[in-house]
C-alpha cells in the first residue's frame, strides 16, 4: 500500500456511497433519502469514486521519469484544506442544490 490516506478516504466514500445507494433503493429505511431515486443513482457513482480512489492509493504512483524513486509532490497538505473546503461549502450551499436538485428531478421521480 503506497498511499494509506488515499485508501482510507477512498474507502469512507465508498462506504457513504453504499449507504446511500442502499437508502436510495429502500433496503435501509428511517431517512429522508430512503426510495428516493437521485440517492439510487448518486450513490452507485460516489461508491464509484470511493473505490477508484482506495485503489489508486493501494497502487500508487505507476511509471515514472527513469532514475526517479516515485516519490512526488507532497500533496497531502492541499488534499486535506480542499476537503475542508469541499465540506464547508456543501454545509453553507446544501440545503439550496437539494431544494434545487429536487425541483429539477421530481417529475422524473414521479
Amino acid at each position: 500500500m503506497k498511499k494509506p490516506v488515499w485508501v482510507l478516504v477512498g474507502a469512507v466514500i465508498a462506504l457513504a456511497g453504499l449507504l446511500s445507494t442502499l437508502q436510495g433503493f429502500g433496503v435501509i429505511v428511517g431517512s429522508a433519502m430512503g426510495n428516493n431515486s437521485f440517492w439510487a443513482f448518486a450513490g452507485p457513482v460516489v461508491l464509484l469514486l470511493g473505490l477508484a480512489l482506495a485503489g489508486h492509493g493501494v497502487r500508487g504512483r505507476q511509471g515514472g521519469e527513469p532514475g526517479s524513486d516515485g516519490d512526488g509532490a507532497p500533496v497531502g497538505r492541499r488534499v486535506v484544506l480542499g476537503l475542508i473546503g469541499v465540506g464547508a461549502l456543501g454545509i453553507v450551499t446544501g440545503h439550496r442544490v437539494q431544494d434545487g436538485l429536487a425541483r429539477a428531478l421530481g417529475p422524473i421521480a414521479q
